[in-house]
């Protein structure tokens, strides 16, 4: 349910769930510098939804949740721009740099020699590794990749940033098979929470272990009991042991007439809805570490659809933190790699001569941002509300406020489409013909009023 809420909320393909502006509030008002923006995003996001981004994106969700790190490999791809491949973290060792980013990759994987020949080719065995481990070719080698900064690889023949390194593990020797390169690291590795010595990430899964541990062993327990509730043990007198005992529905036992001797079960007053209202409190427990209560509705009186609205979005708000790592860790980096290939393969719109030298950032609009986005909003209808007693007593108190900002900031803080959005230049000229047409309409009523006062000055004088 947390796998499948992130994968919603967060990068919903219904949705542009990001957008492209620059730190210049008057470039973003720009037509050509926004037009530019939104194309490049929209392209950007259809690009993603003709992969298997997604599919491999709840994947690692999956992980996420389950192990707190779960990398995510993005190799460029001539059919689809970008290929991904949610990695299992057992395979993988990361490490940071100065600034807390992972920026290397070791990977332990296995082949079997014919899986080795066909990726690397029939002659990647010397002679002596043909005749010790490459007799069988059902038979499984160990083999390392590296993804290292090149300035840290001894000896690196790419000229791109980061190195890449597959070597063959066997014989207790490593032998470079295969060595390349990448222009942006080809990994996101995001982690769930860590603290500020770990490299690794800590899951929800972590902290519910304990809770899942207990109730798998009372479950046990509670299966034994309700088994005895139901078939329980049977008592039968001593002088019957090892005569059979029918236990069927409807089975007749025979005992001596006129004696106390009978078959009956033994009642232990076993309690198997105790068992089961205590792990209904553990489930609950359970779902509150994965945020289920969050992300669900309860039951309770009927409500409206402001104050559903308003639960959801109270409830998204609390994903906060493990939003702000998931856009740092996770989105950050495949939109820094979606769009460096796209500009390698010439499928950018034409950039703007005004934005050549500008630094372009990434905002977010998906319905978790949104969610904390709205806050804001809501403060600003407060303030409104509280002012506007105010204006009714005096009206100039709105001249301290720009109406024009205060809007379009709404609309961002409300995820509007930009393009139902005018550009300043149209907003300024449709305001001077609204004027104008104003100016003429007034006109025109003046000169009849005139000409009426004329009319009624010539009945008098006549």
């Amino acid at each position: 349910l947390l796998a499948s809420a992130l994968s919603t909320m967060l990068i919903n393909p219904t949705r542009q769930w990001y957008q492209l502006t620059t730190d210049d509030p008057v470039l973003n008002n720009n037509n050509e510098v926004r037009e530019w923006l939104q194309k490049t995003a929209k392209a950007g996001q259809q690009i993603l939804n003709n992969t298997n981004f997604h599919t491999q994106a709840h994947e690692m969700f999956l992980d996420l949740g389950g192990f707190g790190t779960a990398p995510l490999r993005m190799e460029e791809d001539d059919e689809t721009v970008l290929r991904f491949k949610s990695e299992p973290i057992y395979e993988l060792w990361v490490q940071e740099n100065h600034k807390g980013e992972v920026d290397g990759i070791y990977k332990k994987f296995k082949m079997t020699v014919r899986q080795a020949k066909q990726r690397y080719g029939e002659d990647i065995f010397d002679a002596n590794e043909r005749m010790s481990i490459a007799q069988d070719e059902t038979k499984e080698l160990h083999f390392l990749k590296v993804v290292l900064p090149s300035k840290e690889v001894e000896g690196s023949k790419t000229n791109k940033e980061f190195a890449s390194l597959e070597l063959l593990c066997e014989n207790g020797r490593e032998r470079i098979l295969k060595e390349g390169g990448f222009n942006e690291f080809p990994y996101a590795v995001p982690r769930w929470n860590k603290t500020s010595y770990e490299m690794y990430g800590r899951s929800p899964s972590l902290t519910a272990m304990p809770d899942i541990k207990m109730i798998n062993a009372m479950m046990q327990d509670t299966i034994r009991a309700a088994q005895k509730a139901t078939t329980p043990p049977m008592m039968i007198p001593d002088d019957m042991m090892g005569s059979p005992v029918n236990t069927t529905p409807g089975g007749l036992n025979p005992y001596r007439a006129g004696t106390s001797d009978r078959i009956f079960p033994l009642e232990t007053g076993s309690r198997p809805d105790i068992g089961l209202e205590f792990m209904r409190d553990i489930r609950e427990r359970i779902k509150a570490v994965y945020f289920i209560d969050q992300l669900q509705l309860r039951e309770g009186p009927q409500m409206t659809a402001t104050e559903v609205n308003q639960r959801v979005d109270e409830s998204l708000r609390l994903l906060g933190p493990v939003l702000a790592r998931l856009h740092s860790e996770f989105l950050n980096p495949v939109i820094k790699r979606l769009t460096a290939v796209m500009k390698r393969k010439k499928l950018l719109p034409s950039l703007p001569a005004i934005l050549e030298d500008v630094e372009i950032e990434v905002i977010y609009n998906s319905q978790i941002a949104g969610a904390q986005k709205l806050a804001e909003a809501n403060n600003f209808n407060r303030f409104v509300g509280s002012i506007a007693p105010l204006i009714q007593i005096n009206p100039g108190v709105i001249d301290n406020f720009d109406l024009d900002k205060a809007s379009l900031e709404l609309a961002r803080l409300h995820g509007v489409n930009e393009e139902i959005l005018r550009d300043q230049t149209e907003t300024d000229a449709l305001r001077e013909q609204r004027q104008q047409t104003q100016e003429q309409e007034q006109e025109m009523l003046n000169q009849a009023q005139q000409a009426e006062t004329l009319n009624k000055l010539s009945q008098a004088v006549s």
